[in-house]
Parts: C-alpha cells; sequence; structure tokens
C-alpha cells in the first residue's frame, strides 16, 4: 500500500524533467512529445484511476481496519465476558470442592459413625453372647451356693443362739461385777475413821478391784466415757487419795446422768460425792449431800435405794459427831433404826447395826464429857449400853467387832469390869490388831483421866493374854485363833 502512493508522487517531475528537455530538442520530437503527452495524460488518467481505486481501496482497508478494530473490541468484550464466566466457573468450581469436600467429610462420618454402631452392634452381641454363657455359669454357682447357704444359715443359726446364750450369761456377769465394784466403790467411800467403816482387807480388796477396773479404762477417750466410766475413774482417784479429782469425776457422772430415769446410779453418784466432800475436809457440804440423798430418794422403795439412803444417814450422823454434834448426831442415828430397823434386808440390818452401833458411841463419848459421877453421864452410859446391845442382837456380822468394843468399853466406864472384859476380849479375839489398835484410839478421844489409863492397862493386859495363849497353841501345834 505505501509503495502505491509513492509512485506518481516521483512520476511527475520526471515528466515535467522530459517536457523541457524536449522543448529545447528539435521540432522532430515534437511529434514524440505529443505523444509522450498524451500518454502522461493518459497515465494521469490512469494514475488518477489508481489513485482514487487506491483512495477506495484506502477507505474500504480502513474500514475493514476499523471493523476489525470493533470486532476486536467485541472480542476484547467477548473475552472479558469469557474471563467474568471463567471467574464465576472457577468460584462455582472452588465452592464445588468445599462442597465435595464437605460432603466426603460427611461421608467419612457417616461412615465412622455407621463403623463405630457396627463395633457396638457386634460387641453388644458378643457381650450378650458372654453373659449368656457366664449367666448359666453364674446360675450353676447360685444354686450351688444357696445349698450351701442353707447349710451355713443353720450352722449360723446354731451359733447365734450359742452366742446369745453366752452373751446374756456375760453381760449378767459383767452387772454383777459392776454392782459388786459399785458397792465396794461406796463401801470404799463410806470407810475411813468413821465407826460403820469397812475393815482394811475389804477396803484393800475393793482398791485392787477398782485399780482394776481403772486400768482398763486407760485406752478409753475420756471424752467417749459413760457415766459408770466416770465414776469408777473417780473411785480409782479416791482410792490414790486424788480427792479433788475424785470429786471432778463424780460430779461429771451425775451431770451425764441429769437427764436419765436412773436412780439407783444417781444415788450411788451422789453418796460417793460427799464421801468425797468429806475426804476433802469439807465437812458442811458433805452433811448437805448426805442429807440430799435422804431428801431425793428417801421415799423410794427400791431395796438397793433404800440401803444407799440409810448408808447415807449414818454417815451424816457420823460427820456431825465428828464435829462433835452428838446430840444432832444421836437424832440422825434413831431416824435410821426407825425407818429401817424392822426391814428383812441383811445390808440394811448391817446398816442399821451400824447406825446403832455409832449411837452408842455417841452416847458413851457425851458421857466422857459430862462432869464425873453426875446422874447425866451415868444416864448416857445407860443409853450406850442398851443401844449396843440391841445392835449386837441384830447379828450384823459387818458391825459386831465394833459393837463388842464400844460395848466393852461403855461398860469399863460404868464401873462393869467384868462385863466389860468379856466384850472387850471377845472384840479382840475376832478383830484382831486392828481392833485392838482401834480401841487405843476410842480411849484417846475426850481424855477421861483414871478411868482411859484403867481401860487402857485392862486392854493391854487382854492383848498380852490372847498373845500368850496363841504362842501357847503354837508351840502345841494348835490353832493360833
Amino acid at each position: 500500500m505505501p509503495r502505491q502512493e509513492e509512485r506518481p508522487k516521483l512520476t511527475r517531475p520526471l515528466l515535467l524533467c522530459l517536457a523541457l528537455l524536449s522543448l529545447s530538442l528539435t521540432p522532430a520530437l515534437s511529434d514524440t512529445v505529443d505523444k509522450l503527452q498524451d500518454q502522461v495524460q493518459a497515465m494521469d488518467k490512469d494514475v488518477t484511476v489508481l489513485k482514487e481505486v487506491s483512495n477506495a481501496r484506502l477507505d474500504a482497508q480502513e474500514k475493514r481496519i476499523a471493523d476489525l478494530g470493533l470486532s476486536t473490541a467485541q472480542h476484547a468484550n467477548h473475552l472479558a465476558a469469557i474471563s467474568n464466566q471463567g471467574a464465576q466457573v472457577a468460584n462455582y468450581v472452588a465452592w464445588t470442592s468445599v462442597g465435595i469436600t464437605f460432603i466426603f467429610f460427611a461421608a467419612g462420618l457417616v461412615t465412622y459413625f455407621s463403623a463405630v454402631r457396627r463395633a457396638k452392634e457386634e460387641a453388644r452381641q458378643a457381650a450378650e453372647a458372654w453373659l449368656s454363657e457366664a449367666g448359666k455359669r453364674l446360675h450353676a454357682e447360685l444354686a450351688e451356693l444357696q445349698e450351701q447357704g442353707k447349710t451355713f444359715r443353720a450352722e449360723l443359726q446354731g451359733l447365734q443362739q450359742q452366742l446369745t446364750q453366752e452373751s446374756e450369761q456375760t453381760i449378767a456377769h459383767a452387772a454383777r461385777i459392776r454392782e459388786d465394784l459399785s458397792a465396794r466403790a461406796s463401801l470404799v467411800l463410806a470407810s475411813g475413821t468413821d465407826p460403820e467403816g469397812a475393815t482394811n482387807a475389804e477396803k484393800a480388796q475393793a482398791v485392787a478391784e477398782v485399780q482394776a477396773a481403772d486400768e482398763a479404762l486407760r485406752s478409753v477417750p475420756e471424752n467417749t466415757f459413760t457415766h459408770e466410766q466416770h465414776f469408777m475413774r473417780g473411785v480409782a482417784y479416791f482410792s490414790k487419795q486424788d480427792f479433788r479429782s475424785a470429786l471432778d469425776s463424780f460430779r461429771a457422772a451425775r451431770k451425764q446422768l441429769a437427764e436419765a430415769t436412773e436412780t439407783l446410779p444417781s444415788a450411788r453418784y451422789l453418796l460417793a460425792e460427799a464421801g468425797t466432800l468429806k475426804a476433802l475436809g469439807r465437812d458442811d457440804e458433805a452433811i448437805a449431800a448426805y442429807g440430799q440423798i435422804d431428801t431425793s430418794f428417801g421415799t423410794d422403795p427400791t431395796p438397793a435405794i433404800r440401803e444407799l439412803v440409810a448408808l447415807a444417814l449414818v454417815n451424816k450422823g457420823n460427820r456431825l459427831l465428828a464435829l462433835n454434834r452428838g446430840d444432832e448426831a444421836i437424832a440422825v442415828y434413831e431416824q435410821v433404826d426407825i425407818r429401817f430397823g424392822s426391814d428383812p434386808s441383811a445390808t440394811l440390818r448391817k446398816q442399821v447395826a451400824g447406825a446403832l452401833n455409832a449411837k452408842g458411841f455417841a452416847y458413851l463419848l457425851l458421857a466422857k464429857q459430862s462432869t464425873a459421877a453426875s446422874a447425866r453421864r451415868s444416864s448416857l452410859l445407860e443409853s450406850a449400853i442398851v443401844t449396843l446391845e440391841r445392835g449386837l442382837a441384830l447379828d450384823a456380822q459387818g458391825s459386831r467387832v465394833m459393837l463388842l468394843g464400844n460395848l466393852g468399853y461403855a461398860r469399863f466406864l460404868a464401873g462393869q469390869t467384868d462385863q466389860a472384859r468379856h466384850h472387850t476380849r471377845s472384840c479382840l479375839v475376832e478383830g484382831g490388831a486392828e481392833s485392838y489398835e482401834a480401841q487405843l484410839a476410842d480411849a484417846q478421844q475426850h481424855r477421861l483421866e483414871p478411868e482411859d489409863s484403867q481401860y487402857e492397862t485392862m486392854l493391854k493386859a487382854l492383848w498380852a493374854e490372847l498373845h500368850d495363849i496363841a504362842k501357847a497353841k503354837l508351840r502345841n501345834g494348835g490353832s493360833a485363833a
């Protein structure tokens, strides 16, 4: 296309040059020039035509180029649309991939859970099969065990009956031991310098038993003690002369028992508390405690309670007598005689005998404090002799030795020497050295001369005589009794 435009541009100048050249040439050449001009004009026409054709072609070519540009733009738009569609397809493919992935994941889960369910089902079936088989075996074993159980049950019932019998016997035995210990503990607490006190052998035995019981309590925490254990611990303290600790234990026993309906332990614990107050020298409190026992339990018809009330009254009289309140003491002893003198209980007869012994001794001491040879002194000694003889008539073994000793002493002061020697000798024979020491101690109270010195002389002579007799019997191979 550019070469075709350049050709006409170069031809015209050439033609001009040739024309000029022809003018200078000869006329011969004019024909040639004319021909050439005609040729030039023909060529111009051809050039014009060629130019028009070229322009037409150029226009067509430009239109074609424009059409090509439009087509290209359309193709570009189409390509853009295709690109957009491609992006959408890509997005669709991406989401489709996600969906497919999710579908595969879900399918995997479904497959997993299906496998789990299938495994569970298989396991369940296997377990049911095992359990069925095991159940059959267990059923057979159970039937066998039931048969054995019937045999064991029969044997167990036999053992239970045997154990029940043995347990009842043990409980009864333990109750008897506990009652015996409590009775002996009361005996310990009622003893000492009181006229109704127990013998040294009885006290020693009671103390040994109480201490053994206290040893058994050492493995028991004190904050878990029952009222009985508090009481036994108190008796153990008392036997060791730790009276303050004993008092605390007895009060703890009473406090723990306060809401119970058991009257016997309550009376016993109050008696122990009163005896401990006496041991602490708190006589007024002890007398009040003894009186409280009578006030609280005096009307109770229970034999054991009546025995404790009688003992409490005797001890109350003894405290009054120790404080030189003889008349008050005698009044208390008379109450014991009036209220319990006709009771068939052997224990109460012993308590009444103890009260009569103490009452007779109270008359004897009052007589020693009276003016010599006065009517009152004679009357008091006579009352002492009558009271002591009445006590002997009760045949209470626990008080017999003391009754004999006091009766012999009263008769000696009353001038009844032969009878005094008889009763005093019987006292020394039955009571031994313990009674001998007790009679010497009685002669020291409210000393009366020359009567007490003369009584001591008789007492020592009788004691020496008994020793000589005992030695002679031993030499002859006889009994020393």
